[in-house]
C-alpha cells in the first residue's frame, strides 16, 4: 500500500493500457536474475526519433526515495526533465536516470509521446543481446520454440503461435511462487510449477521469444491502477510494482502484457492484489491524497515573483499573516483529525478480525458465545455438540496454534483465513 509516486496530469488521466510507468530495461539472464547492459558495452550515441507523434501527455512527478538511479515515466519521454542541481539523462532506450540514487523525494514534469510512429536503426549491440539465449538450458522450451522454427516461417506468426503456448498452459498467477530450477527457469515455470506472478511470465516469454529468433528484452516499473486515481491526480503503489516484455518488430519495440495469459489466480494473491480498492474510506483517503498533492504542487510551483508579492503583502498587513497563519494550523488539525480517522485500527485483534464471520454464523445459529469465553472455549464447546464438524475442529487448532503458538505462522495464517470463508452454514 506504500505510495512511490503521485502523478499529476495536465488533462485527464490516460486510459489503463497506457499506464505503464517505464524504470529500467533488462538483457542479460543470470539464472537467478536479469541484469541491464554493462556499462562497457559501445553503443551508438544516436537515438531513435519520433515520425511522427499522435498523443502526448504532460505530466508532473513526485518519487519518493528509491535508492535506484533510474526515474520512471510513461512510454516514452520525448526529453529529459530539467530539475536543479540534477543531471537527468534519457538513454537510447528511452530510460530516465540520475547520477545519484534518489534517497530523497524528487519532483519531476515529463513530456512522453503515448501514440507515436518511430524511426532509425536499433543499435546493433542491443539487438545482439536481445537475442542472447543459452540453448542447453530449458530443453522443454527449447523443443516447443524448434518447433515453431520449423513450421512456421512468419516471424510475427511465430509469436502469435507463442503467445498462444502461454495461453493453454494453464499458468496459475501468485504472489507465493514454488522454487524453481535456476538452471532451468522457463521449463521449471512452463512444464512443472505453473505458478509465479509477472517476473516469472515476463521472462519466461523473453527467453523462449529469443529461441524462435525474436529479439525481446524484460522492463520493469509500475502498472497503474486508474482506480487509484482522481480528476488528474494518480497515486502509484508499491503494489503497482510490474514486469513485462518487449519484442523488436519493423524496427520498433512492442509491448507484450505477459500476465493477460493467466488462466488463474491464486486465491490469497487475488485477495491482496484487491485490498487496495476498497469503497468509501479509499475514495476519503484519495480525495485527502489529492488536496496535499494539489497543496504541496502550488508551494512548489509558486512562481518567484507571486512569492515576492506574497511576502510583500505580509510585511504591510499583520493581520493577513495571522489569518494566513491561523487558516494553515486549522487546515492542519482537521487534516491531521481525519487522517487519525481513516487510519484508526477498524479491529484491535488480528484473529478475532478473521473469526468474526465465523462468529456471526455461529451465534445466529443460536451458539451464544459466553461473556469473558476464550475464542478456544467457544469453539471447542461447540464441537463437542457438534462432532461432525471437521471443518469446524480444524479452524479451532489453527486459532490455537496461532493463539498460543511462539512463532509466526504465516501459512496458518492464510490457511485459518481462507477455512473461514468457506464456512457456508453451522
Amino acid at each position: 500500500e506504500r505510495i512511490v509516486m503521485e502523478v499529476g496530469f495536465d488533462g485527464q488521466i490516460p486510459p489503463s493500457h497506457q499506464l505503464y510507468f517505464r524504470g529500467s530495461i533488462l538483457y542479460i539472464d543470470k539464472l537467478d536474475h536479469w541484469e541491464a547492459l554493462p556499462k562497457y558495452i559501445k553503443r551508438n550515441t544516436k537515438r531513435q526519433t519520433f515520425e511522427q507523434i499522435d498523443k502526448s501527455s504532460i505530466y508532473r512527478v513526485t518519487l519518493y526515495p528509491t535508492e535506484k538511479n533510474w526515474l520512471y515515466s510513461l512510454d516514452i519521454p520525448l526529453e529529459a526533465p530539467h530539475i536543479d542541481n540534477q543531471k537527468i539523462e534519457l538513454d537510447n532506450d528511452f530510460i530516465l536516470t540520475t547520477q545519484k540514487p534518489l534517497t530523497e523525494p524528487l519532483h519531476y514534469e515529463v513530456n512522453s509521446a503515448i501514440e507515436y510512429t518511430i524511426s532509425g536503426d536499433i543499435d546493433p549491440a542491443v539487438k545482439r543481446f536481445s537475442l542472447q539465449v543459452n540453448t542447453d538450458k530449458n530443453p522443454e522450451s527449447w523443443k516447443i520454440a524448434k518447433r515453431l522454427n520449423k513450421n512456421i516461417n512468419n516471424p510475427k506468426l511465430r509469436i502469435d503461435a507463442l503467445v498462444q503456448f502461454f495461453r493453454d498452459s494453464n499458468l496459475t498467477y501468485t504472489l507465493q511462487p514454488k522454487a524453481l530450477d535456476l538452471n532451468n527457469s522457463t521449463d521449471s515455470f512452463l512444464f512443472d510449477t505453473k505458478l509465479g506472478y509477472c517476473v516469472h511470465f515476463a521472462s519466461s516469454f523473453v527467453t523462449m521469444a529469443r529461441m524462435i529468433g525474436i529479439p525481446a528484452r524484460i522492463v520493469t516499473g509500475y502498472k497503474a491502477d486508474p482506480s487509484n486515481g482522481i480528476k488528474n491526480y494518480l497515486s502509484v503503489k508499491e503494489l503497482d510494482a510490474h514486469a513485462w516484455a518487449e519484442l523488436l518488430l519493423d524496427g520498433r519495440w512492442v509491448r507484450y502484457e505477459t500476465t493477460a495469459w493467466v488462466a488463474s489466480i491464486e486465491s490469497e494473491s487475488s485477495d491482496l492484489l484487491s485490498q487496495s480498492h476498497g469503497g468509501t474510506l479509499s475514495e476519503i483517503n484519495l480525495y485527502l491524497m489529492y488536496l496535499k498533492y494539489q497543496v504541496e504542487t502550488w508551494i512548489l510551483h509558486y512562481s518567484h515573483l507571486r512569492q515576492l508579492e506574497l511576502l510583500d503583502k505580509a510585511k504591510n498587513n499583520p493581520a493577513f499573516v495571522a489569518k494566513f497563519i491561523g487558516s494553515v494550523l486549522l487546515l492542519l488539525l482537521l487534516s491531521l483529525a481525519i487522517i487519525a480517522y481513516l487510519r484508526r485500527p477498524t479491529c484491535q485483534d488480528k484473529l478475532i478480525c478473521i473469526m468474526k464471520p465465523l462468529i456471526s454464523k455461529l451465534h445466529n445459529s443460536g451458539h451464544i458465545r459466553k461473556e469473558s469465553e476464550t475464542m478456544n472455549h467457544y469453539l471447542h464447546r461447540y464441537i463437542s455438540n457438534n462432532s461432525h464438524r471437521d471443518d469446524i475442529r480444524e479452524i479451532a487448532q489453527r486459532y490455537e496454534a496461532l493463539r498460543y503458538g511462539n512463532e509466526s505462522l504465516d501459512k496458518i495464517f492464510l490457511e485459518l483465513k481462507r477455512s473461514v470463508s468457506n464456512i457456508k452454514e453451522v
